[in-house]
């Protein structure tokens, strides 16, 4: 009688148990693992004019010539065509800037711009001034990118050294813009390409030429990320419209160091 009495309890605490272990996962155990752009280390970030069509534009021959693995393009330039089909014959990807306004836009504006940017075939899109409280509306952006090919990039720039971290269940990147000498958050499903750091706005945190862009880039990496870029050093305003006169020798010394860990979730 007592064997007969424990079975149904030891299989229902079993059943449980499983229940709860489907259920709860550790903050560490992230939905999605993230799209990583295998290729080098360096990526830029221009909002500048863009001739028409882009093979003739000078700036972007300098930026193509050095292969960098992504070029995030500013806003106001997703329906043209040329300028990814220019940037895939150097092998790059093409990643359209979207401003997202603290999830304040309307959806169906930043949608529209979505899918003109993947119809234009580009590879990807950069949501500046995302709110990362705002989990759903983000989450819902995200997977509008990714109906148009499970390889297209989503990065997103809640400009902060510690966001949430279910921002990385949407987002393969994840941008904090000028704070590239903060200790990232500590977690192992977290690789160090899934984090970004970019500056020029302010121009005056910037760096002021290669070797200090490097050394950025380095102090990144060594608190936990991977992908720094910088344009130019200036007092006053914002200076991502310009190319830096030192980017083909930061290209150079970032060619040097090794490229992301895509092997790594």
């Amino acid at each position: 009688m007592k064997t007969r009495t424990l079975l149904p309890l030891v299989a229902f605490v079993t059943a449980l148990i499983l229940g709860i272990m489907m259920i709860w996962q550790p903050a560490s155990a992230y939905a999605y693992s993230g799209s990583c752009p295998d290729g080098n280390g360096l990526f830029v970030l221009y909002y500048g004019s863009i001739s028409n069509p882009a093979s003739e534009d000078s700036i972007l021959k300098t930026i193509t010539s050095k292969q960098p693995n992504f070029i995030i393009f500013g806003d106001t330039l997703e329906g043209r065509s040329d300028i990814p089909s220019y940037v895939h014959q150097s092998h790059g990807r093409a990643i359209q800037y979207i401003r997202l306004n603290s999830g304040n836009e309307p959806s169906d504006v930043v949608d529209a711009k979505i899918t003109q940017a993947m119809n234009a075939g580009y590879d990807g899109v950069f949501f500046d001034e995302t709110d990362p409280t705002k989990i759903s509306w983000n989450t819902e952006r995200a997977q509008k990118v990714r109906t148009f090919g499970k390889s297209k990039l989503v990065l997103v720039n809640p400009g902060i050294a510690s966001p949430p971290s279910s921002v990385f269940d949407y987002a393969d990147i994840v941008s904090v813009e000028n704070q590239y000498n903060q200790k990232l958050p500590s977690d192992p499903s977290i690789a160090s390409w899934r984090w970004l750091a970019v500056q020029g706005d302010p121009a005056k945190q910037a760096a002021s030429d290669a070797k200090e862009a490097l050394n950025r880039r380095k102090t990144f990496q060594s608190l936990g990320g991977f992908w720094y870029y910088s344009s130019n050093y200036a007092t006053t305003g914002a200076t991502h419209i310009e190319l830096p006169p030192w980017y083909e020798t930061f290209a150079d010394l970032v060619e040097e160091q090794p490229g992301p860990k895509c092997s790594t979730s």
